[in-house]
């Protein structure tokens, strides 16, 4: 009785978040219309001018804090410190509650399936691997912007 090679690959893993999905609209809009609803009226480059600057942020937070991305808690926790970051110059000073209610309710958005969209070619992608006997996984959306 043969036995397959350990190494043989038989599940390729992707990560959801701009692999599979990519925000949809981009993610300054998706900020622009949570913080319209909530009567924080953004200009759409302001957003997109600060997300510059929230790279930044995004970059040295994942470089110090290792374990961001090992739960859910520490997910939300690590994007609505990210959405505070971008926000703040927008928000009046010592206002930090309304600032977390803002960084929390677009965190939350970002968790809705309304809120993302397949690139053009993930089917087909799929429907190769498939046709060659690979089954495929991908993270959870929680764990995305």
């Amino acid at each position: 009785m043969g036995l397959e090679q350990p190494q043989a690959i038989r599940t390729i893993f992707f990560d959801a978040g701009y692999t599979l999905l990519h925000p949809y609209p981009s993610t300054a809009e998706i900020c622009q219309q949570v913080c319209e609803r909530l009567h924080l009226h953004l200009h759409l480059d302001e957003v997109k001018s600060r997300m510059i600057d929230a790279e930044e942020y995004f970059w040295r937070q994942t470089r110090q804090r290792h374990q961001t991305w090992a739960s859910e808690e520490t997910i939300t926790e690590f994007w609505v410190g990210y959405y505070m970051n971008l926000l703040r110059p927008f928000i009046e000073e010592h206002d930090e509650p309304r600032l977390y209610q803002l960084a929390l309710a677009i965190t939350r958005e970002f968790e809705q399936h309304t809120s993302w969209q397949m690139y053009p070619d993930v089917l087909p992608t799929l429907e190769v691997l498939r046709k060659h006997n690979y089954t495929w996984a991908s993270s959870p959306i929680g764990a995305l912007p």
